[in-house]
């Protein structure tokens, strides 16, 4: 497991998380930047569960156990690096506009780096070449990720990327009955639970389509329902909601993703006798 980005992986399964774990999540995530180097038992105390709990909160992570995950989290907060801009907790009433400018642009950044860690590069890789590989990319999407997608489809068209958005629940099933098996559909939903776009990638993967989910969530229904799973990190929890944290991971991801596809079409181009 790697020891970078503990905070924004543990944000990432916030949502899965029981509530008991989301009792150690929010300790960690609120309080722990003001207490030292604790045991397992006094995390227990101030967290008010049992050493269990956080022991199964630490495996739920993807670490061996709370000292293998006390190690990466503490690597992480003691790390001293001249690029990364101040961290901020959350925003408090009294803040002025210059202050929330720096703390939404600090958690936006906070969001690259995290998905940047998140990404699992041979994903991107398969979902670059599946898609230079595809006459036709559909993408299904809805509410605030529904504008992302029918973004980038204006820009892939751009960059000569044969693709459309269905960001209407009905038409997206109705979509993917009709998906030929060299098409391409991706899913996005940032939480991964987006009912319509989950029932319209698992029909067209149960059709012989190649399937991409882009998500926030780890074993969501559309990380399950989908063959290649581009993960995010998510910050937003620390603000207020639907500032645009949930969003920039997408928007980068995707703009990544089409620009991976066009070197990959210009290398055939260039490669052709």
């Amino acid at each position: 497991m790697t020891t970078r980005y503990v905070l924004a992986r543990l944000r990432a399964e916030y949502g899965r998380l029981g509530p008991a774990e989301r009792k150690v999540a929010d300790y960690f995530l609120d309080q722990s930047e003001r207490d030292g180097v604790l045991s397992i038992s006094d995390v227990a105390i101030r967290a008010g569960v049992s050493e269990a709990t956080i022991v199964r909160f630490s495996k739920r992570l993807g670490y061996s156990g709370f000292l293998d995950f006390k190690r990466a989290f503490l690597n992480e907060r003691l790390q001293t690096r001249e690029d990364l801009v101040p961290y901020y907790e959350k925003l408090a009433d009294s803040d002025d506009p210059s202050t929330v400018l720096h703390k939404v642009f600090s958690s936006m950044q906070e969001s690259l780096r995290g998905s940047l860690e998140q990404l699992d590069p041979a994903s991107f890789d398969q979902a670059a070449r599946w898609m230079a590989e595809s006459d036709m990319v559909e993408f299904y999407a809805h509410g605030g990720s529904g504008c992302i997608v029918q973004s980038a489809v204006f820009t892939y068209q751009r960059l000569g990327i044969r693709c459309t958005a269905y960001v209407v629940p009905l038409q997206q099933l109705s979509a993917a009955e009709l998906a030929l098996p060299t098409d391409l559909v991706v899913g996005v939903s940032h939480t991964g639970t987006t009912e319509c776009v989950v029932q319209a990638v698992r029909r067209a993967r149960d059709r012989g389509v190649r399937t991409i989910g882009l998500t926030n969530t780890p074993g969501s229904p559309l990380a399950q329902a989908a063959q290649v799973v581009l993960l995010t990190a998510d910050s937003s929890r620390r603000l207020i909601s639907d500032v645009g944290m949930s969003r920039v991971a997408q928007v980068a991801v995707l703009d990544a993703l089409g620009v991976a596809v066009f070197q990959l079409l210009r290398q055939r181009r260039n490669a052709a006798p």
